[in-house]
């Protein structure tokens, strides 16, 4: 479940993801017009037959790649009982020299050529210290995946906390992208974020959810907006004893409907709170270690999940893959690491049938015939 390293080297792996995630998607005509000859129709309709068998043969050498590598994995954890623990990887603060001229403080707007966008809120009171922290030290591989999971959106990272802490209460980095020049300049930006304090335990998250609802997003239409938090704490407004409330006045039922009505998706990770949206508790684990790279990959499953089913499977087989290979459970990896793609797929919408197909394939589980 390891989570640091450079760029390149979470990029570099992005076959397994891009090919898996592969799709046929046929041109856009009108429908309402077609003076295509019959000629020009038969041409078409034998280059979109290519096409779909090529994605099919991508897909498909995705999946027998995957399969060897888990059998190699398991393999060479059979033949050593004890494997050692993977080499420590460097943290993208300490691979990424700080340069001014890349900082990007405050949210401004996307690209006009972007095709779609994440909103990051990471929870930067004390009480979340070893996430935010964590979080900070992985860009380099939160963005290295992001960029097979979802090349061509843009990421915007929102530290927040609460009034308590001024104007340090929402600590904002504009929009990147999920390249090497992105990891660069939110590298520099996050080096002039601070740990802040919190004050009482709910957090202001109405405020900077509010704020992002009034964006100006571009081009980019609802469907391809989402917001990911990340916190160990709960919102103002939620009834919680010795709540002092959002101090700018906002009501969190009201902020909500705003949040449905703007974005496709609101996802939240460590919150056991539950207020009809998509919710990750992983408190339960009660290892930091593991902990931690847990929320890193459970935001982008959310990112590889919002993408579509093939690409959510994509990103699994690649995750579980990796956690064979730097097996920090020793002669437990594989059954742990199981157990991690279990409870992930349980936030697939799909039949039972469907995800007990999908669990097959990616655990490379061996089905009887019939």
């Amino acid at each position: 479940m390891g989570s640091s390293g450079s760029y390149d080297s979470y990029r570099g792996r992005s076959d397994l993801y891009s090919g898996y995630a592969r799709t046929y998607e046929p041109p856009k005509r009108s429908s309402s017009f077609d003076d295509r000859s019959d000629e020009e129709r038969r041409r078409e309709a034998e280059e979109e037959r290519l096409e779909r068998e090529k994605v099919e043969r991508e897909r498909t050498a995705a999946g027998a790649a995957h399969k060897r590598e888990v059998e190699e994995s398991r393999k060479r954890l059979r033949d050593n009982p004890n494997p050692p623990p993977p080499p420590k990887s460097r943290i993208a603060a300490e691979e990424v020299k700080y340069d001014r001229s890349l900082v990007r403080l405050g949210i401004s707007k996307p690209d006009d050529q972007v095709q779609g966008l994440v909103y990051l809120l990471i929870d930067n009171s004390a009480s979340n210290d070893i996430i935010r922290t964590h979080v900070r030290n992985t860009v380099s591989y939160i963005l290295g995946t992001m960029g097979a999971i979802c090349p061509g959106y843009q990421v915007v990272f929102d530290f927040v906390s609460d009034h308590y802490d001024g104007s340090g209460h929402m600590q904002e980095i504009d929009y990147v992208y999920p390249t090497e020049d992105g990891v660069n300049g939110l590298v520099s930006s996050i080096a002039h974020v601070h740990d802040m304090d919190g004050g009482d335990y709910p957090e202001c998250f109405a405020c900077p959810l509010d704020r992002i609802s009034r964006l100006d997003f571009g081009n980019v239409p609802k469907e391809k907006r989402h917001v990911i938090v990340v916190t160990d704490s709960i919102p103002h407004g939620f009834g919680y004893r010795g709540d002092d409330e959002c101090t700018a006045g906002l009501d969190w039922g009201t902020v909500m409907q705003k949040v449905q009505e703007t974005f496709a998706t609101f996802q939240v990770i460590g919150c056991a709170k539950e207020d009809q949206r998509v919710i990750m508790d992983l408190s339960t684990v009660k290892s930091e270690e593991h902990r931690k790279a847990l929320v890193t990959n459970a935001i982008l499953f959310f990112m590889a999940r919002n993408r579509g089913r093939q690409t959510v499977e994509g990103f699994l087989a690649g995750w579980y893959a990796k956690m064979l290979r730097e097996p920090i459970f020793g002669q437990q990896t594989d059954h742990n690491a199981q157990n991690v793609i279990e409870m992930m797929v349980e936030f697939i919408e799909a039949s039972r049938e469907d995800l007990d197909a999908l669990l097959d394939r990616i655990l490379v589980r061996e089905v009887e015939k019939k």
